[in-house]
């Protein structure tokens, strides 16, 4: 949550501050303080869990900016996408194995490309499933508030599976409630704007 905050924070900065710029100098600045984020991070020793996702966000950023073209690219022929796609997978098993054998560090660059390897997969194999459209449609309360049902059954049993599964049946019960009581405060908010204009 500290991560995903101070990214928009970022965020804030660099569009407010330089949206008068070429629209690729905001995104620049953006992956600039991001990184600056992840070295502070890591000079102060805190864990790797800190960090390790940012540029997961950053090249996220990256790739919404260019996406027709990355996509163009990448789909011009069956070849050009299995080259693509296998030259993701080694790149990810080689940063991977660095991350088992040399350093934890490592994997804040197998994050990314990891999803990129499932954005890549999806391009072909379309994944059609009720469970996953729902989650979907909660990821992100889902992704800011899962600490909190870890830190609420934190004690409460030592069968790892038992509070996997508690974790994460609390997890999107706590989403439901917030979405449900954000999107009421969001309707009557817009509600008020209508009818002072």
């Amino acid at each position: 949550m500290f991560a995903i905050f101070s990214l928009y924070i970022f965020i804030y900065i660099s569009f407010r501050f330089f949206k008068k710029m070429e629209s690729v100098i905001p995104l620049i600045i953006f992956t600039l303080l991001a990184s600056c984020f992840i070295d502070v991070l890591y000079f102060f020793e805190l864990g790797i869990w800190w960090y390790n996702t940012i540029l997961c966000f950053v090249s996220g950023m990256w790739y919404s900016r260019y996406k027709k073209e990355i996509d163009c690219v990448v789909q011009k022929n069956d070849i050009a996408y299995c080259r693509t796609l296998l030259c993701s997978i080694f790149i990810f098993a080689v940063l991977y194995y660095g991350h088992l054998k040399y350093s934890p560090q490592i994997m804040i660059f197998t994050a990314p490309i990891f999803a990129l390897i499932i954005i890549f997969l999806s391009m072909k194999v379309k994944f059609r499933s009720k469970l996953l459209s729902f989650l979907g449609d909660h990821v992100f309360s889902i992704y800011i508030l899962q600490r909190l049902a870890f830190l609420i059954l934190k004690d409460k049993t030592t069968n790892q599976y038992l509070y996997f599964l508690s974790s994460l049946l609390l997890t999107i019960i706590i989403s439901l409630l917030f979405d449900k009581v954000f999107n009421t405060i969001e309707r009557s908010l817009r509600k008020r704007n209508i009818y002072r204009e």
